[in-house]
């Protein structure tokens, strides 16, 4: 190959290293552009995200947490988005472990954002609607709107978490009896107690703890113990 056609040739494969090396820095500055502008968005949609979770959402968990001995709330950062996660423990008047959750997210766009509440109950023995979503508009949500949808989700899951304390297929095996008046009593429910000699008794009602409380004696067999093993016992000779 005379140098004439060496040199041309180095120039043609030369022209196109520069073209390939123009669009890698083409598409690289393309990416930069698209991820500086998919930041900036997302800036944007935590921005007007964050004060709607922090002063609507976020207390009206903490508000259903408060309302329950055995819940606790837990607030987390997702890595777009913010949730509230409320958990409720299994105790003798729920015997199922059970949660509630609000979580407010976004795309990675910031173009759309959304909410979504979660319930979940374990055991599952009875029918439970788990998820609910709603699209909303940021950065100028519908704050009234939002506060209503997450309030009809509030209440939808208590009135679905106090059926547990009913449920007979969670209350199974839990019944105890009222030594009074003999009522089987759902273990939960009975909120009327009283210790006797080392026993706890359950009541349907104050009527029969008062009852009971007036001659504990008679309603636990104390009374009938007593009277076949004091002095008398086997008559006189």
């Amino acid at each position: 190959m005379t140098t004439d056609h060496a040199d041309g040739l180095g120039a043609r494969l030369r022209e196109r290293l520069r073209a390939a090396q123009a669009e890698r820095d083409a598409a690289a500055a393309s990416v930069e552009r698209a991820m500086r502008e998919r930041l900036e968005a997302e800036a944007r949609s935590s921005a007007a995200a964050e004060p709607l979770y922090r002063n609507v959402i976020r207390p009206m968990c903490e508000t259903l947490a408060g309302q329950f001995e055995n819940a606790i709330c837990e607030h987390v950062r997702l890595p777009r988005g913010f949730a509230t996660h409320c958990r409720f423990a299994h105790t003798a008047r729920f015997p199922a472990t059970a949660k509630f959750s609000v979580a407010l997210q976004w795309d990675e766009d910031g173009y759309h954002a959304w909410l979504v509440a979660d319930r979940d109950v374990v055991p599952v023995l009875m029918p439970f609607d788990a998820t609910d979503r709603l699209e909303i508009t940021l950065p100028a949500p519908d704050e009234p709107a939002i506060r209503t949808w997450v309030e009809a989700r509030i209440v939808a899951f208590v009135d679905a978490y106090l059926q547990i304390e009913r449920n007979p297929s969670y209350q199974h095996g839990r019944a105890v009896t009222d030594p009074v008046c003999g009522m089987q009593v759902p273990g939960g429910l009975a909120a009327h107690t009283a210790d006797y000699q080392g026993t706890s008794y359950r009541f349907c009602s104050a009527v029969c703890q008062a009852r009971f409380a007036a001659d504990p004696a008679l309603y636990t067999g104390a009374s009938a113990r007593a009277s076949t093993s004091g002095p008398g016992k086997g008559g006189a000779s």
